[in-house]
């Protein structure tokens, strides 16, 4: 076989060129190195390289220490599906130096890799290149198929779960039918507090068991596999984390930047039954200037707690008893806090660094703007 391959030989005096006379022979490396010329490559359907030629082609060269293709060598596949051969072959490639004529024809020794057309599923193969030493090394190749790989996806992106454990419902889309099976594995928190049960085509049930642990939540990562061996595999991975044993407060409402309790924002624990939390608060479309957080879930339950007008945190037993919320003079960002100690709360407007201070903003006559990224801009319209 014929080949342009220009890099090799001009690469093998870089290789010695440490092995002068000068050189401590301590620091050449004596082991066995096997490499090929070119590196493997996808081989499509219908048998033809990516390159769309019929084989793959390459020289292979064996170092050992400083001799280079003095040990013998052999080559052989690891291909369960029988897909592939392997030969050797001589490689003829065109020699160019460095200086104009200084060219010439090169024969080489490697292998030649042919592959049949694959009318199933994506299927892979090792080549394996063996030193008369023993040495061994291998190379992975894959042969795309004309049936579609396995896929698994899900609009759940991560799952949280309160202390108290509890279940959620994954659904997820697959083209691999009923082939599947689920799995976990564990970062913190011990084994086994995860379990699981199909409860549809598409859909499993998972459930965490209740954690006391007051420290730190738990994890693990949950992973959904479809697909087999005989076909093709594709694994979606789930992050899950399960909070520590406290209470955990979330925001949402009509004032609260509109949020559904579904999407509501987790509070940031300052101390004992102080919360904080850094949002976008506006004066609803209708109702009261809804602030409203429900304890420990985001599921909608009473009793809960919102902001009222006074200052204070109203306890709510039902929807029809929400309070009248906070006066909001501007839309726009602010710096919250709750103290469900004391049942008060208060915030503050973000401004960027360069702001004037609000008591001295005081002095004189304003008007302020919402900017882009939701935080507050005042002009100043007399000096």
């Amino acid at each position: 076989m014929k080949m342009k391959y220009l890099g090799l030989l001009a690469f093998i005096p870089a290789i010695l060129a440490g092995c002068s006379d000068e050189t401590d022979p301590s620091e050449i490396n004596s082991g066995t190195r096997i490499s090929l010329s070119k590196s493997p490559v996808v081989f499509a359907a219908d048998g033809k390289t990516s390159e769309g030629e019929e084989s793959f082609i390459s020289v292979v060269t064996v170092i050992q220490g400083s001799d280079i293709n003095k040990l013998s060598w052999d080559c052989s596949l690891e291909d369960p599906k029988s897909c592939a051969e392997v030969m050797k072959t001589d490689v003829k490639s065109e020699f160019k130096g460095t200086y104009e004529g200084d060219s010439r024809e090169v024969t080489e020794k490697g292998i030649e890799l042919k592959v049949k057309a694959n009318p199933e599923y994506k299927r892979t193969f090792t080549l394996v290149l063996k030193a008369a030493d023993g040495t061994e090394a291998k190379f992975d190749f894959v042969q795309l198929g004309e049936k579609a790989d396995a896929a698994v996806s899900s609009a759940t992106k991560d799952v949280e779960f309160v202390a108290a454990g509890g279940d959620q419902i994954i659904e997820y889309t697959t083209n691999m039918g009923d082939i599947y099976s689920f799995s976990a594995d564990y970062t913190t928190g011990g084994e086994g507090w995860l379990s699981w049960e199909a409860s549809a085509s598409g859909s499993v049930k998972l459930t965490a068991a209740g954690w006391n642990g007051k420290e730190a939540p738990r994890s693990a990562t949950f992973h959904i596999t479809v697909g087999s061996d005989d076909t093709s595999t594709a694994t979606l991975d789930i992050p899950v984390v399960q909070l520590a044993a406290d209470d955990y407060y979330y925001m949402y409402g009509s004032s609260a930047a509109g949020l559904p309790i579904e999407s509501s924002i987790q509070m940031t624990k300052l101390d004992k039954g102080i919360y904080n939390t850094k949002a976008y608060f506006m004066n609803a479309k209708t109702g009261k200037n809804a602030v409203i957080f429900n304890l420990d879930s985001r599921t909608e339950a009473y009793p809960c707690f919102a902001l009222a007008k006074d200052g204070k945190i109203a306890k709510v037993e039902s929807a029809g008893a929400l309070p009248e919320g906070p006066e909001i003079d501007v839309d726009g960002l602010k710096n919250l806090t709750v103290n469900f100690n004391d049942m008060s709360w208060s915030w503050e407007r973000i401004t960027t660094d360069n702001c004037m201070p609000d008591s001295e903003l005081a002095k004189y006559q304003t008007k302020a703007f919402i900017a882009r990224d939701g935080s507050m801009k005042v002009w100043m319209t007399e000096f």
